[in-house]
């Protein structure tokens, strides 16, 4: 039998052919994946930086990604495209695009509003507070600068300084001042007498009525030694003289500070700390220096007094009290000279100033004996009723009520 080579060879070539045209061929596209935003946003004249793209095959794993950045113009304002494109070993590729948008160059800066309270009273606490708002990056964080003020820092006007800054760089800084208000000789009484504060009540005048022996320090000793404590009220006394403050402060590289080293003292290299809050300064010329000295000198020199201990002293409170009446080369002696002269100092540094003559001006001319130590000093009775007056009329009746010292 013969075989014909031929029909079998074309029989076996159209069975081949027929069994490839019936397999499924590679026709799946690479996936792409951005790295990135799209769209992107950059600022005019902005360098563009590419974040790249991964392509991924399902026959070829990772493939190799064509980026065409041809059409991209960062120095016009527009929407581009940016084209990327993959390819598998069958050929089948596919190409997806980001969009790149030019936009003006951000010049606009952050909006700060200040919260911060314009006035603090002394010995508040205090928070300095702000907000910053940009037109396109939103809540932005502020930074403080500028002065410090907390419930510790001394009466005065200080400035902090606010801070904001956005992602394209633009700055935004304002500064508010902040005003300390000091606290009143009669706030700080009020407070102490309500148990909310303790004030140091100091009092100086050589010649008034604080010797050791006598006067307001015999009064405290003998007659009320726990009531001013009890009330918050902590009295100090030294024999310094008044009108001779400036005389009292030690070099300024140490902590400012009553220095008063006078032979004449009876209490002689007496130092006392004052860098604390709530601290009241009777201030009281000495009788002595008053008889001996002219007016305009006197005046002089508790000028120069009260200016020292204002530059010097921050925390403290002044209050003036103008000498009692005394005698004089065996003449009464109103004191009406220094009277004047605490109005005038009293107005010029706005100061408290309570009137010693007031306070003792019939009790010095009817009954003498029994409210004087002498012809100058206050006893302790007379010194109740200087201190007394004192509290009457620097604080309000409330206050005055729960400070009083003697039925």
């Amino acid at each position: 039998m013969m075989f014909n080579f031929k029909k079998i060879s074309l029989f076996t070539a159209l069975v081949f052919v027929f069994t490839a045209c019936g397999e499924k061929g590679d026709t799946t596209a690479p996936v792409i994946t951005l790295k990135g935003a799209s769209p992107m946003e950059i600022t005019l004249g902005e360098v563009y930086r590419e974040k790249g793209a991964i392509a991924n095959d399902d026959n070829d794993g990772t493939i190799k990604v064509s980026i065409d950045t041809s059409n991209l113009n960062t120095g016009k304002i527009g929407s581009y495209q940016v084209k990327y494109t993959a390819k598998d070993k069958s050929n089948n590729s596919r190409t997806i695009v980001r969009t790149v948008i030019v936009v003006a160059k951000d010049t606009t800066k952050p909006v700060i509003t200040i919260t911060t309270p314009a006035t603090v009273k002394e010995g508040e606490s205090f928070n300095a507070t702000a907000t910053a708002e940009d037109d396109k990056d939103g809540i932005l964080t502020v930074t403080i600068a500028g002065d410090t003020v907390n419930e510790v820092t001394p009466p005065g006007t200080y400035t902090i300084t606010y801070r904001a800054e956005d992602k394209a760089g633009n700055i935004a800084q304002k500064s508010k001042s902040v005003t300390v208000k000091a606290l009143t000789v009669t706030e700080l009484l009020t407070a102490a007498a309500k148990g909310r504060e303790g004030v140091h009540y100091h009092v100086v005048g050589d010649s008034t009525r604080n010797y050791p022996d006598k006067g307001l320090t015999k009064l405290v000793d003998d007659y009320y030694p726990n009531q001013l404590d009890n009330i918050g009220i902590h009295f100090e006394h030294t024999a310094m003289g008044g009108q001779r403050a400036y005389k009292w402060l030690s070099n300024k590289s140490d902590s400012p500070r009553f220095n008063y080293n006078d032979t004449n003292s009876s209490i002689p290299n007496n130092n006392h700390y004052v860098e604390q809050r709530n601290y009241i300064l009777e201030f009281s010329l000495g009788i002595n220096d008053a008889r001996d000295h002219h007016y305009n000198d006197v005046l002089k020199t508790i000028r120069k007094s009260i200016s020292t201990l204002k530059r010097d002293h921050k925390y403290m409170k002044i209050l003036l009290v103008s000498p009692v009446p005394h005698e004089q080369d065996g003449r009464y002696v109103s004191g009406d000279q220094f009277e004047e002269i605490y109005a005038q100092v009293a107005k010029e540094f706005n100061l408290p100033w309570v009137s010693g003559k007031k306070a003792l001006q019939d009790k010095f001319e009817n009954e003498h004996s029994k409210y004087y130590e002498d012809s100058v000093h206050p006893n302790a009775e007379g010194s109740w009723i200087l201190f007394n007056y004192i509290f009457q009329h620097i604080a309000t009746p409330d206050t005055y009520n729960q400070i009083m010292l003697k039925e």
